[in-house]
């Protein structure tokens, strides 16, 4: 099973999900993904880099991308589960569209659907002015984030994400989601989307959108009532994790 974490996450923010799992025999990996040891890292990476580290995780789930393709784990005989969080449920759409003999099921945790237009454009501009003009960089810096986007105190005020995020990484985050967005469609595996009801990073409303469009036989979308963004540590952890290994048990069976 893998398990993708947000824009300047960590796989801390799946760790509970991670040992849950784990705890019912399951193969885990929890990558971190490309540019994500720091935020000097993190600035000016595409997002192609993001999506090739999740797919070189897939990849060594099956031993090399050859299995991951023709979708049979050499080890266990059986396909993989991808689960995604923030934008790394972005990333885990796009697995899932590239890769549909792969994976026996999906599941994505407050998937950012669509950024505004003006937040796009002020973030081009900031991003090219620091690109093109160094020595404005320091005046410039990141865009500030404050506290991790969750109800629990505990969880907003103490987790290790990083407290900035580059502009040009939100630049590429858009251009993410406009990729995923074309290919939609072409995602068929069963699908979980769970929501939390206050999320302010990415309003609920965009995982409705991606089970719409989605050709999945089975799709299963879930509000949860008391929490925010980082759905597997906020106030509704317990449901979320119960929701996870409730979805995977039916479409994920280990022999």
């Amino acid at each position: 099973m893998l398990l993708l974490h947000g824009l300047t996450g960590s796989p801390w923010d799946l760790e509970p999900l991670a040992v849950a799992l784990a705890a019912e025999g399951r193969r885990v990996s929890v990558p971190r993904l490309m540019g994500h040891a720091s935020l000097e890292e993190l600035d000016g990476v595409h997002w192609w880099g993001w999506y090739r580290s999740a797919e070189q995780a897939l990849w060594r789930l099956f031993d090399g991308p050859a299995r991951a393709d023709s979708g049979t784990d050499s080890r266990t005989g059986t396909r993989a589960s991808v689960l995604g969080f923030s934008m790394g449920s972005l990333l885990a759409l796009r697995l899932a569209a590239h890769y549909p003999r792969s994976l026996a099921s999906l599941v994505t945790l407050g998937v950012p659907f669509e950024l505004p237009r003006w937040k796009i454009a002020a973030a081009r501009t900031l991003a090219n002015l620091r690109r093109q003009h160094p020595e404005l960089a320091r005046l410039i810096g990141h865009h500030r984030k404050g506290r991790i986007d969750a109800r629990s105190q505990a969880v907003a005020e103490g987790g290790p994400s990083m407290p900035a995020i580059p502009y040009s990484s939100v630049v590429e985050l858009a251009a993410l989601q406009a990729e995923v967005r074309a290919i939609l469609d072409r995602v068929r595996a069963p699908l979980l989307l769970l929501h939390g009801r206050y999320d302010h990073a990415a309003p609920a409303w965009g995982s409705a959108r991606v089970s719409q469009r989605v050709s999945s036989a089975y799709v299963q979308r879930v509000e949860l009532p008391n929490s925010c963004h980082n759905l597997a540590r906020d106030l509704d952890r317990d449901g979320v994790r119960e929701h996870v290994l409730t979805f995977i048990r039916r479409h994920h069976r280990v022999d």
